[in-house]
């Protein structure tokens, strides 16, 4: 028996310890690495999440022992996905000042699922302000906002008082804008969702990382790794890639269901269409986190998870 904290921190990894689902997380700089995210970064989101916990239980700082870092941040072919009817139409919300009297289109933001129970390692929220006071909660099941079908997809009116969304399915949501002019609902801070460049392609191969438990702490704890390899030619290829993990419909095309793991690709608005080579087609979210600068085009995601390029 050895202190697990003097050994990890002995190595350069991050310990923390979660009271509340009494779990300890190690993060290693290699995991780090893998994420794309610095130790800074990390250590202020655990301590943002104990600083919940907290406030959620009435604990006092000194119940809760946390070194500050964060382990992770998703019969026949069917044609693209036809355009939504006018009073679906999503407006692009990318350089707007925040008006909550006036939100539109699609905003996202990361939640961390330390134990990896909810949305292996990291979830993504995502919102869409619709007119006429409806929005759209979680991935759109046909790929990005613009091709919300209301009448297919669902969704809710809702209304912004007194620091609450409101949806008529009744769930609610703390929201407000910062002294900074940022967007925060449920404490999440949330970033507009920006159209993809007409004619849009991609080069490289991605990488996604998910886990369920705590490796080599849980019993039961499991991780997974998928990649996804583009083309500039609009091919691609897959690995280890689950259909379901893209958080969408597949268009049927054969009564096994199978798919080939080679394809090819369209991206168009915030959708990517994935026609696989037998036939099978999948439409799913998609965007750039990181639409300007040196970073574009290096994490983007599909669906309801994140893909990126190592840097290694």
């Amino acid at each position: 028996m050895v202190p697990l904290r003097f050994i990890g921190e002995a190595t350069g990894a991050i310990v923390h310890w979660d009271q509340v689902n009494r779990e300890i997380t190690v993060v290693t700089d290699r995991l780090l690495t893998a994420l794309g995210m610095s130790k800074e970064e990390m250590q202020k989101r655990l301590a943002d999440y104990t600083a919940k916990q907290q406030q959620t239980s009435g604990s006092s700082p000194a119940a809760t022992t946390s070194p500050p870092t964060p382990p992770p941040p998703p019969s026949s072919s069917e044609p693209s996905p036809a355009a939504p009817t006018a009073p679906d139409k999503v407006e692009s919300p990318a350089n707007k000042p925040i008006d909550l009297t006036a939100l539109k289109g699609m905003y996202y933001g990361f939640r961390d699922d330390f134990g990896g129970y909810e949305c292996g390692g990291a979830c993504w929220d995502l919102y869409t302000f619709l007119p006429d006071q409806h929005i759209f909660v979680g991935a759109p099941p046909k790929g990005g906002p613009e091709t919300i079908d209301c009448t297919r997809d669902g969704r809710s009116t809702y209304t912004i008082s007194e620091g609450k969304l409101k949806l008529s399915n009744g769930k609610s949501y703390p929201i407000r804008v910062s002294d900074k002019g940022e967007l925060f609902i449920n404490d999440v801070y949330m970033t507009s969702v920006t159209p993809a460049a007409e004619g849009l392609k991609l080069k490289g191969t991605y990488k996604y990382i998910g886990y369920s438990g705590l490796v080599g702490i849980n019993a039961f704890s499991t991780s997974w790794t998928e990649y996804l390899t583009f083309s500039s030619d609009g091919t691609f290829e897959s690995t280890d890639l689950s259909l379901s993990s893209l958080d969408v419909q597949v268009s049927k095309t054969n009564s096994s269901g199978t798919k080939s793991d080679k394809g090819t690709y369209q991206i168009s608005g915030n959708t990517i269409t994935l026609t696989y080579g037998d036939g099978t087609v999948v439409h799913s979210l998609f965007f750039d986190h990181y639409p300007d600068g040196k970073d574009r085009l290096s994490n983007i995601q599909i669906g309801s998870n994140r893909f990126y390029i190592p840097k290694d």
